[in-house]
């Protein structure tokens, strides 16, 4: 029964991305609080994130199949590849009309999908990037969410001084085959 329970909660956490909370557990919250959302912020950030999707399936249509959305403290960056700008268009109307949305970073390309090789090549760095803040001195990791889109790497999060800002900016340009940073870290003191 213990076995069951602890296994269901494991695919529960592992099933909400909040595997960085629970294994950080009390210092995740006490160490980061000041600048990260906290257990309640990312409650919230998952309902977003979730109502986000809903309202994209709900269209019906294979409009936004090729969207994702990072959540960070109410702020959501949306990156992916649609047909058409009146379906970017769409998308963001629909992400900003979420209740509880304070800022929508566009960065959805209009055009051809990305190629297989480009996928697995943005996740090796995307991979590269995760590891690589954990380990750099200075920079809390639990503050940052990384996505990589064409060789572009985006971070969203916050970070306690324009040092940190700039040590998370460093790690993702030192990564081979990064073509740009593009920062959505609020610097909060």
């Amino acid at each position: 029964m213990k076995k069951t329970l602890l296994a269901t909660l494991a695919m529960l956490t592992l099933a909400t991305a909040c595997v960085p909370a629970v294994i950080g557990g009390v210092a995740a919250v006490g160490t980061n609080a000041p600048q990260s959302p906290g257990l309640g912020g990312r409650a919230t950030d998952g309902r977003i994130q979730t109502h986000i999707s809903a309202q994209w399936i709900g269209q019906k249509s294979n409009l936004f199949r090729n969207l994702r959305t990072k959540v960070f403290d109410r702020r959501v960056l949306v990156l992916g590849t649609v047909a058409t700008e009146a379906s970017k268009a769409e998308a963001i109307r629909i992400v900003s009309s979420i209740r509880g949305v304070r800022a929508v970073y566009n960065e959805i390309l209009v055009g051809e999908d990305q190629t297989f090789g480009d996928d697995l090549s943005d996740l090796a760095i995307d991979k590269e990037l995760a590891t690589s803040l954990v380990f750099k001195g200075g920079v809390k990791n639990l503050n940052y969410e990384t996505e990589v889109q064409n060789g572009v790497v985006y971070l969203l999060g916050s970070a306690g001084s324009q040092e940190e800002l700039q040590k998370a900016i460093d790690v993702a340009r030192n990564i081979g085959g990064v073509k740009q940073v593009v920062s959505y870290i609020e610097v909060i003191q």
